[in-house]
């Protein structure tokens, strides 16, 4: 059902979300279990934390931008670097689902943010648990657990999406 409202949106609409993730159920066992979840607390922690790497990251290079969001182009070239896996799965992307290169650089910026949030400095597949998903869903190793269908950078993870 989710995925015959998603093909009526247009791909230009489409295009301008800027992030499409699959949310998982969650099992009745996880919500029971006893496993350590991250509070809020820790998430704003850690949400402060990654904008302030990007606020100091573009004021110690002169620019006058404060978030990935804001990046142009030319700074998604220079702060965007992809590991030689993720420059591979990125391209397959590209390819594969007919990307625009206005998805493409929403990609790295999300991308970028993540790797923020995850006090990475380089934007590796290791890195990237997205990224590595939508890989995974490339190479058609099969659908995830039913699940919600969230924007992720104008693709979708899940293989039947278009």
């Amino acid at each position: 059902m989710i995925q015959r409202y998603i093909a009526k949106i247009s791909g230009p609409l489409l295009d301008r979300i800027d992030i499409h993730i699959e949310v998982p159920a969650v099992r009745y066992k996880e919500l029971r279990g006893s496993a350590a979840i991250e509070g809020s607390a820790e998430i704003r922690a850690r949400v402060l934390a990654a904008r302030e790497r990007q606020r100091l990251r573009f004021h110690k290079a002169g620019e006058k931008i404060y978030s990935n969001a804001q990046m142009t182009t030319r700074q998604i070239r220079i702060y965007c670097e992809l590991g030689p896996d993720a420059e591979h799965l990125l391209e397959r992307a590209m390819q594969q689902q007919g990307l625009t290169a206005r998805a493409h650089d929403r990609i790295l910026k999300v991308a970028r943010t993540i790797a923020d949030l995850e006090s990475a400095e380089s934007l590796t597949v290791a890195t990237w648990p997205r990224l590595s998903n939508i890989g995974r869903s490339i190479a058609a190793i099969g659908p995830p657990e039913p699940c919600a269908t969230i924007a992720f950078a104008g693709i979708s993870t899940h293989p039947t999406a278009g």
